[in-house]
């Protein structure tokens, strides 16, 4: 009796004393990102459904003699990559894809059904390397997904086994009272590449401004992550650009990941996502011109962004541009002498303009606007034609 008075009179207190532990603990829980991560690169292997078996059968429903009335074995299906505007990344496709194999003959000269296709969904944009099998030799492209609706087989699937009815013949040339079994269904080794469709791009170190730059571009669709320190972008983001001219399409903006001197060799996140602005045709060059101590000049980082770019080939650095002297609010001068310094440098020579924005207050945005919707429609500038191109327009 003493015990379960003496409980009684203490539960109330545990009970208060549990539930206080419980809200501290939520409260000093480590909060987890939701935020799915985003994959544009993934290796496969597709191999196509095996024929289904033939039938060996015969039918006995005559008096004197039993024809062969064995269907055949039904083909396998196949793997097709197939582009989808309604997926946005590469994430979830499984290492191993295999289709369906046939359904197998049956007696009456049923043939077996055909096996069902594995389709693996992927963005457009999507780029299909065929690696060698055994590894070693170079990969090949043989297509890209640039439209919804795009497909292509990457293994077929195996033809289904001939059934006794079909007239087969053993190595004697007698008629056969077998079947054959059907085909494996062909292999391949793949890797899936997503290089985003966007007609410009936002490239630049790391910390330049680019994510804001992009939200003051799209006037506030696009919602990359913003923060004050490096590497705040991990994916690239895409916005449409307003056109200024009612007859003209919108323009495709790319934010890519910061782009550190020595990316070539891999510092920083190396600069394989600079594929996400490979088939883009301008590009704005955005360094940081706010003069904060530990920044480097604004020359020396447009050199080092050339030079990455260079590094990185594959058409890249040949697309028209314009250097973005970006963060002037944050300037003494309010950007006038990064201006002049660009204008003025090597290492923007090509350039079609050098333009001072500031995402923050919307300065020199119109601008920089203006300057990639003439660009990405074929408008000539500072590099376009001629041998020597003339200085870049300062604005």
């Amino acid at each position: 009796m003493a015990l379960a008075s003496l409980a009684r009179r203490l539960a109330p207190r545990v009970a208060d004393a549990a539930s206080a532990l419980w809200t501290r603990g939520l409260a000093d829980a480590p909060t987890t990102s939701r935020t799915p991560r985003f994959v544009d690169r993934v290796r496969v292997t597709a191999v196509g459904g095996a024929g289904g078996v033939g039938c060996a059968s015969h039918d006995k429903s005559t008096r004197h003699h039993a024809p062969p009335d064995g269907g055949s074995g039904g083909p396998g299906g196949d793997v097709v990559v197939e582009a989808d505007g309604a997926v946005k990344s590469l994430r979830g496709i499984r290492p191993l894809i295999k289709a369906s194999s046939g359904g197998h003959g049956g007696p009456s000269r049923r043939g077996g059904a055909r096996g069902a296709d594995a389709v693996v969904r992927v963005p457009p944009g999507t780029r299909v390397w065929s690696l060698a099998i055994p590894p070693g030799a170079p990969a090949v492209q043989v297509a890209d997904l640039t439209a919804p609706g795009d497909m292509y087989v990457a293994a077929r699937g195996g033809a289904g086994g001939a059934g006794n009815a079909g007239g087969r013949r053993d190595a004697r040339g007698l008629p056969s009272r077998g079947a054959a079994r059907g085909a494996p269904g062909a292999a391949a080794a793949l890797r899936l590449e997503l290089a985003s469709l966007a007609d410009a791009g936002l490239v630049g170190p790391p910390n330049a401004g680019k994510s804001t730059l992009l939200r003051a571009l799209t006037r506030g669709a696009a919602q990359p992550a913003v923060g004050p320190y490096p590497f705040t972008t991990v994916a690239p983001s895409l916005g449409a650009l307003p056109p200024p001219h009612p007859a003209h399409d919108p323009v495709i903006v790319a934010d890519v990941p910061g782009l550190l001197a020595g990316a070539a060799g891999g510092r920083g996140m190396g600069h394989e996502f600079l594929r996400h602005v490979s088939r883009c045709a301008a590009l704005a060059l955005v360094v940081d011109a706010s003069g904060a101590p530990g920044v480097p000049c604004p020359v020396d980082q447009l050199t080092s962004v050339r030079a990455e770019l260079a590094a990185y080939g594959g058409g890249v650095e040949a697309a028209a541009w314009v250097a973005v002297a970006n963060k002037c609010d944050a300037a003494p001068d309010g950007g006038a002498s990064a201006l002049a310094a660009l204008a003025a440098a090597p290492a923007a020579a090509g350039a079609a303009a050098v333009v001072a924005t500031s995402g923050e207050t919307g300065a020199g945005v119109e601008a920089l606007a203006a300057w990639l919707d003439r660009l990405t429609r074929g408008g000539g500038g500072a590099g376009s034609g001629g041998s020597t191109p003339d200085p870049p327009a300062r604005v």
